[in-house]
């Protein structure tokens, strides 16, 4: 059920996104997937915890989606490379905190 859900969501979204107003979107499917996943413990038939399982495999893309149109519209292109990223998190939580050292190729702890 969560891929019907999430087919047909995905389907009616690849029309295209909503410029503007996304944040509000994104807080709400965040929360809709909550209240969905809370539904999904009071649910006692077989055919509601169906419904909750298509509604969660319906808001699911959503979310994902805007949350990549986001990311994409806000990071600048040369950075969007994944290992680019990847590397770029690693020098700035790592590195910089003084928690990390590199030395002799290998990743050691700076307090050794």
């Amino acid at each position: 059920m969560i891929a019907v859900g999430s087919l047909a969501t995905t389907v009616w979204l690849g029309r295209g996104l909503p410029k503007h107003r996304r944040g509000i979107y994104l807080y709400i499917t965040v929360v809709a997937l909550g209240l969905m996943t809370i539904g999904l413990g009071f649910s006692r038939s077989a055919v509601a915890i169906s419904l909750v399982i298509l509604i969660i495999g319906a808001l699911l893309p959503i979310f994902g989606l805007i949350w990549v149109n986001v990311l994409q519209e806000l990071v600048p292109r040369d950075l969007l490379d994944e290992s680019r990223a990847l590397t770029i998190l690693v020098r700035r939580y790592c590195f910089q905190s003084g928690t990390v050292s590199r030395a002799g190729g290998r990743m050691q702890s700076a307090h050794n």
